[in-house]
């Protein structure tokens, strides 16, 4: 059983090309986010996961501190990177895949929020094999309130949902076959969100194989946070 941690803040370092060196945090947290050392009960750099972790006494300080999510920058040569600042909560991370890389955040965030609180979007992009190129997942983070499908239709496309905790079965839906150019354009005036109703057949990949080939994929995230 795992130790949930409280009144902490992450500030997310997968941005950047490269893991920052102590001193570059340190200077990040004390000068560009001004936070008072005295507030503070402990700060963990986490390189497992590129991060470090603000534990912070008071919860409002902790809460004011994310207020700064995308606007702190670390440079890195000669560009500036916007550093995602947000509370370590039960949110999950959710991959949307299979989207053309046109379908607007609006319309993601919109679908997906019938089924918890959509907190952040981002693109990932792959880091070595083709560098800084999308890969075309979605990731967000949401605070789920239903469980949401495998296969969902959104702005008229289907795509696949993964993320940590979902029902794995060995069972899944059959894609329905739909025209040529759907995708790219407007089924209709609102936004085409349904699970996809096909033929029930055997998965030839369950949920949590897609999971991990995409966990060990070398990706970082695209610069276009949303909060």
């Amino acid at each position: 059983m795992s130790i949930a941690r409280k009144n902490t803040v992450v500030l997310d370092f997968t941005v950047l090309p490269s893991r920052p060196k102590s001193l570059v945090v340190e200077r990040f947290i004390t000068r560009d986010l001004r936070v008072k050392l005295d507030t503070l009960r402990s700060v963990q750099l986490a390189y497992s996961a590129d991060a470090a972790y603000l534990e912070f006494g008071d919860p409002a300080e902790a809460s004011k501190l994310v207020e700064q999510n995308m606007r702190r920058t670390i440079r890195v040569g000669n560009k500036s990177f916007p550093i995602p600042v947000y509370l370590n909560d039960e949110a999950v991370e959710v991959r949307v895949h299979d989207l053309p890389p046109s379908t607007a955040e609006d319309k993601i965030t919109s679908a997906m929020g019938q089924y918890g609180e959509v907190l952040t979007i981002a693109s990932e992009r792959w880091k070595n094999l083709f560098p800084g190129i999308p890969n075309g997942v979605r990731v967000l983070r949401m605070r789920l309130t239903h469980s949401i499908p495998r296969r969902l239709r959104i702005d008229g496309c289907l795509s696949t949902i993964t993320y940590r905790g979902q029902k794995s079965s060995s069972r899944s839906k059959q894609p329905t076959r739909h025209r040529s150019g759907a995708c790219s354009k407007k089924m209709n005036d609102s936004i085409n969100i349904e699970e996809d109703k096909g033929t029930k057949t055997k998965s030839s990949q369950p949920v949590k194989d897609l999971n991990r080939k995409f966990e060990e994929s070398d990706i970082e995230y695209d610069l276009t946070h949303k909060s």
